[in-house]
């Protein structure tokens, strides 16, 4: 009996609450006549964020989709010669100024591309790996080694894949550089932007 009592005192202070505000709005309304478009350009304002937010979302979505389909079309054109691929990636880095030397396909040291800039030496790792299959540490470490033999100055990690925590915590306490699938398509979005526009210039 108590909690049926309880809930009809919840229920009356409620709709005293509405009742006062409905009695404040109507006496705003009657005193200032523009304050009835306020709710109106807020609900246009909520409408035009909500739109801006959905769009914003699907291009994330796009984006991404793009980005899966690119790498999708390096495995499929790559996957029967692995050593293509790193011919690919060492034309690349020569857009961005490098001067590359792919290694043997075989016995190459743990260093698939060995490259030269500003007076610096860098070994490069490449992987064309499934989005699913990530680089783990074991792999970084081979590199860091290679990056002792050669007494380069920098290494790099190229992968389609993506990279396990461990790979990552090693790489950054030892100054190497990790490029996985999303960043090596803006990468490659970045070369054929460039080439475009030179082609539109001409």
């Amino acid at each position: 009996m108590a909690r049926r009592k309880k809930k009809g005192n919840n229920i009356l202070s409620i709709l005293i609450a509405v009742l006062f505000l409905l009695l404040i709005a109507g006496l705003l309304l009657s005193r200032y006549p523009a304050l009835v478009f306020v709710p109106i350009v807020l609900a246009i304002v909520l409408a035009f964020r909500k739109i801006l937010l959905q769009r914003k979302e699907n291009r994330l979505y796009m984006d991404e989709m793009c980005r899966k389909q690119t790498i999708g079309n390096l495995i499929a054109e790559f996957h029967a010669n692995p050593q293509s691929f790193e011919k690919y990636v060492a034309d690349l880095f020569e857009f961005y100024g490098f001067d590359t030397h792919v290694t043997p396909g075989s016995n190459d040291g743990g260093k698939d591309i060995v490259m030269y800039k500003d007076g610096y030496t860098y070994v490069v790792e490449v992987k064309l790996y499934a989005t699913y299959n990530k680089i783990d540490r074991e792999k970084i470490q081979k590199l860091h080694s290679a990056m002792g033999d050669c007494r380069a100055d920098y290494a790099i990690f190229v992968t389609t894949s993506e990279f396990t925590s461990p790979a990552i915590e090693f790489a950054e306490r030892n100054g190497i550089d990790l490029i996985d699938g999303n960043r090596l398509v803006d990468m490659i979005d970045e070369r054929s932007q460039a080439y475009q526009n030179a082609q539109e210039g001409c």
